[in-house]
């Protein structure tokens, strides 16, 4: 019945011009805040070119993960996006930015390293981030405490269990296992948390945490060992991400290293 409300004749587009943007939305109520979400990504994604080169890889590499659908509970390619935006929108990683484009200064990147360089940083921030205490809101740029871990963050810079769980709005909100596992995004254009189905973030983030590993631990042989040791040369720590079953190893690595270090600590 919606769609027979929103029939349309269809017509090739012929140029530029004559090209429509259209947004299909089952489920409404919503207003225009697609085509002005839209917008929203189109102008951050024009204002830093290169942060669609890092959505591709990303978005890549979820696939690669079966990390993707959000069907599934995955990352959706909006969520990532949104992430990537509010990351540059930091004021310390924007500063950042702005150093690396300078020849003349410190933080000056080479653009022979440009992409892999913020992509290290944009994995770390993924990895290291406290999603599960704190939530992004992405316009304007805020957070929102979600324990009260999260609210001691952001307001001490410390974790104290003693503090309320709050909300948003300041009220007391206690939090499930099963919510703490959720990724929080706010809507830049409706309220509420855009990223509410990605219910399988915590795999989403153990795996995003092992390839970051990878990436910051990844040592190549040396010539020496390649030509008399008969060492071979690795994969490129690209594709060493892209590779599902490596990443699955090292998020088994991770864990199980993790857990000795829990029982060490309990022991003594």
């Amino acid at each position: 019945e919606h769609l027979q409300q929103q029939h349309q004749v269809e017509q090739p587009c012929t140029g530029a011009e004559a090209c429509i943007a259209v947004d299909v939305t089952l489920d409404c109520n919503i207003g225009d805040a697609p085509i002005a979400l839209r917008d929203f990504v189109i102008h951050h994604l024009d204002r830093l070119p290169m942060m669609r080169g890092l959505v591709l890889v990303l978005k890549h590499f979820m696939f690669q993960q079966g990390l993707n659908d959000a069907y599934k509970g995955g990352l959706t390619s909006h969520s990532l996006i949104l992430l990537l935006i509010f990351y540059f929108n930091i004021p310390e990683v924007w500063a950042a930015y702005e150093a690396a484009l300078d020849p003349e200064s410190e933080g000056y990147i080479d653009k022979e390293w440009w992409y892999g360089e913020w992509l290290m940083r944009v994995m770390q921030w993924l990895s290291e981030f406290p999603f599960s205490d704190v939530g992004i809101v992405v316009e304007p740029m805020s957070y929102v405490p979600l324990t009260n871990y999260g609210f001691g963050i952001l307001t001490t810079g410390e974790c104290d269990p003693e503090l309320p769980d709050l909300d948003a709005s300041g009220i007391a909100m206690p939090r499930s296992k099963a919510q703490a596992n959720l990724l929080h995004i706010e809507d830049p254009f409706n309220k509420g948390n855009i990223a509410k189905g990605s219910f399988e973030w915590w795999l989403v983030r153990r795996t995003l945490q092992a390839a970051y590993h990878m990436l910051r631990t990844h040592e190549e042989p040396s010539p020496l060992l390649r030509i008399y040791g008969g060492v071979a040369e690795g994969k490129s720590p690209l594709a060493a991400i892209l590779d599902r079953a490596h990443v699955a190893a090292r998020v088994d690595a991770l864990l199980k290293h993790k857990t000795n270090k829990h029982m060490l600590t309990a022991t003594f």
